[in-house]
């Protein structure tokens, strides 16, 4: 395939080098091994401290304006974790 390039000091009709399709498939499969178990991992380790944090937000409720703003915020960023 050859493509005109435009700027970046490339010639005109320079040919521009696609990755193969096992190269393609062979870095999207990789990154997927890799995401899904830390995927799992987090939302594990966010389960098992969820406790904590439900404690520490309500210890810190009284000192902060609003009756319940710790714990909102809290769920806020449990929800959109």
């Amino acid at each position: 395939m050859v493509v005109a390039a435009v700027g970046g000091g490339g010639k005109i009709g320079a040919r521009i080098s696609r990755p193969s399709l096992w190269q393609a498939a062979s870095t999207s499969v990789a990154a997927t091994t890799a995401a899904a178990p830390a995927v799992v991992a987090l939302t594990v380790l966010m389960w098992v401290t969820l406790p904590g944090w439900l404690l520490m937000a309500a210890a810190v409720s009284p000192l902060l304006p609003g009756r319940w703003r710790a714990l909102r915020v809290l769920w806020l960023v449990l929800l959109y974790a």
